[in-house]
């Protein structure tokens, strides 16, 4: 009897350290202080209980889910997206050699119109005939090529209507840490993340001077993911929405895409840019300017040097040193930047430039070439 009541006083201790163990556990994941009596300060739980496990552990529900959503998505984009080869030629071709095979692929492609405009990063050959092969296995022959000489990003028009279009992410939707995705051409998909929606490579002070006339920022995605490996690539959300491009060692963004998109569609034969004829600094990239003329100022863009030859901004009578404060109604700022705005315009539209020049503000009127 003595025996049976010692072992149940044991198991009866095994199960209250238990629960005892179970409740502290539970209110040191929730609680980062303690309070204990006679004893002025609270003991911080962090020092001894660090949150790294968890935090992990939760990453790790994100990460499943996220590709989850992707492999979702990918589905989705079937309908949206067509493969680019070169068309096989000749009637004397074997059974096998006249399969279009997933390693003969240019690129992919990804629906701009109901009508059959697509953008690609496909590199198409002088004198070569091109098909695109659509979701559900229709061949189509590329019937006009449009190729953006600055990016390499070409467009291509098939014969057809109907076809799903994709949608574009737009420049304030894309944030840093962002879980994206990267479709290669051969629809193999590789999950990442953003690290900055718009980054550019500054190694000397030369490089913090930009244009008006073309883009210097690029998407950077996180430090693990290697272009490189990714030709081609295309970038979308977890939204299905396209947010850049990989080509030539560097993502483009979709906002930067946009108007090139939007000169095709209006069937213009090729693409051009807004000129302005402007290289400045950032004022809130620029601290430590001495000169009064600029010491009090925190926003905006300082003219580096006189505009082009018989630009636009010269003809306007913009100055070396002049403070482009405004575009139109939009003050410059951290978010608002002189390049994207301007390359939002098309040739030909008028904008009004808000200008301090020696603590005077001067208004000009510009028309784009």
């Amino acid at each position: 009897q003595k025996k049976g009541l010692v072992w149940l006083m044991i198991i009866w201790s095994v199960v209250f350290g238990l629960i005892a163990g179970t409740v502290a556990s539970l209110f040191i994941l929730t609680h980062e202080t303690i309070k204990v009596p006679f004893k002025q300060d609270p003991i911080d739980l962090t020092r001894f209980f660090p949150t790294r496990e968890l935090k992990t552990i939760i990453e790790k529900n994100i990460t499943v889910l996220a590709e989850t959503r992707t492999s979702e998505v990918i589905k989705d984009l079937s309908s949206k997206t067509a493969r680019i080869f070169k068309a096989k030629q000749g009637e004397d071709l074997g059974f096998l050699d006249q399969i279009y095979a997933p390693w003969q692929t240019e690129g992919v492609g990804l629906f701009i119109s109901e009508d059959g405009w697509l953008i690609t990063g496909a590199i198409f050959e002088p004198e070569i005939d091109y098909v695109v092969i659509d979701g559900e296995n229709k061949i189509w022959s590329i019937k006009k090529i449009i190729t953006d000489s600055f990016t390499k990003i070409s467009f291509c028009k098939i014969e057809g209507s109907g076809f799903a279009k994709i949608e574009l992410g737009e420049k304030d939707e894309v944030k840093s840490g962002q879980q994206v995705f990267i479709l290669d051409k051969l629809k193999n998909f590789h999950l990442t993340e953003i690290n900055q929606p718009q980054a550019k490579n500054i190694y000397k002070t030369e490089d913090l001077v930009y244009s008006t006339d073309y883009f210097s920022h690029t998407l950077r995605l996180d430090f693990e993911t290697s272009i490189t490996a990714f030709p081609q690539g295309l970038i979308f959300g977890l939204n299905e929405k396209m947010i850049g491009i990989i080509l030539q060692e560097k993502v483009i963004p979709s906002w930067q895409i946009k108007p090139l998109i939007d000169q095709v569609l209006s069937g213009q034969e090729n693409i051009v840019r807004p000129f302005l004829g402007i290289d400045y600094l950032r004022l809130e990239q620029a601290p430590g300017l001495t000169s009064p003329r600029f010491k009090e100022l925190n926003k905006g863009a300082i003219v580096y040097g006189p505009p082009n030859e018989n630009s636009p901004a010269l003809k306007a009578g913009i100055k070396n040193a002049d403070v482009i404060i405004k575009i139109d109604d939009i003050v410059l700022n951290q978010d608002q930047d002189l390049t994207y705005l301007i390359q939002s315009k098309a040739p030909g539209d008028e904008i009004k430039l808000t200008v301090l020049r020696e603590d005077q503000e001067m208004i000009f009127k510009v028309v784009l070439e």
